[in-house]
């Protein structure tokens, strides 16, 4: 089991400008016993002088030598959105938004190649919402979302393989929250694995669905939102998914993603960080 924490996590502390990105973040991660970062595309972009895997290198070279960090995942892609069916009079097809489609695998493929040359293990992605209207029938909506997915992310998913980098679609609510749902999307899409986030399955079926894909999770995300009194998070049963993840042989990363409230950023990570520490 290995410790990470993901840039998300301090999202407040870089939005008042307490925290920098390069050197405070890093830092503070080390301090509070954190082994590896997961970098959300959007902030290395945002952060760093360019995104060529030169920058991306010393960036990685940096959290290494400094503070013993390694990267283990980039995140953030997302194909649920941003597509539209096209005038109510056409018939709607696929292939209308095969722009689409092409678009997203190369923005997610130019990535994964950066990750396979610098030894990065994750690439995380985010399936998000699926549509649906008058040309695509509420019954149909999920095949017509799952067969997107599945032109984006096969030729990913075949390349990652050949670089050694695994990439997993996080069950990040509206389809992907159905475990029945997430599993079709999993037989499609060979070598597609599963980012598990802890906090996004319904509360009633959590521990049975994650005992489901258990087996095909390249990384985790360990939620919390609130403590209790003894500092375990309320709502999700750590010691319970811990157990469940070494069964399936599970010994890789889970990345913190801090998101409750009446904590500092840096508070609700070293709470969450210890209970993952008694775990290992």
């Amino acid at each position: 089991m290995k410790i990470g924490c993901s840039d998300y996590s301090f999202r407040h502390e870089f939005g008042a400008k307490r925290m920098n990105y390069t050197e405070d973040f890093p830092a503070c991660a080390a301090r509070l016993g954190i082994e590896g970062l997961e970098l959300i595309d959007t902030s290395v972009e945002k952060n760093l002088p360019d995104v060529d895997v030169g920058e991306v290198k010393k960036f990685q070279q940096s959290l290494k030598g400094k503070h013993g960090l390694d990267i283990l995942s980039i995140t953030g892609f997302n194909a649920g959105l941003g597509w539209g069916f096209g005038p109510v009079w056409d018939p709607f097809s696929v292939d209308d938004i095969k722009g689409y489609i092409e678009l997203h695998a190369g923005l997610a493929m130019d990535w994964l190649e950066t990750c396979g040359a610098l030894g990065i293990p994750n690439m995380r992605f985010d399936a998000g919402g699926f549509q649906a209207s008058h040309k695509v029938p509420i019954y149909r909506a999920i095949d017509l979302n799952i067969e997107i997915y599945k032109r984006i992310l096969t030729p990913v998913c075949e390349r990652a393989k050949e670089l050694g980098v695994k990439v997993g679609v996080e069950n990040h609510g509206y389809f992907t929250s159905d475990v029945k749902v997430l599993e079709k999307l999993l037989d499609a899409v060979p070598g597609l694995c599963v980012t598990c986030d802890t906090g996004n399955w319904p509360f009633e079926t959590r521990l049975a669905d994650i005992k489901a894909i258990a087996g095909k999770v390249n990384f985790l995300h360990a939620k919390s939102h609130v403590f209790d009194a003894d500092g375990n998070e309320k709502n999700i049963d750590y010691p319970a998914i811990h157990d469940i993840m070494k069964g399936a042989g599970f010994d890789g990363w889970w990345s913190i993603e801090w998101e409750g409230p009446g904590l500092s950023d840096i508070e609700g990570v070293r709470k969450t960080c210890e209970i993952l520490k008694k775990l290992k």
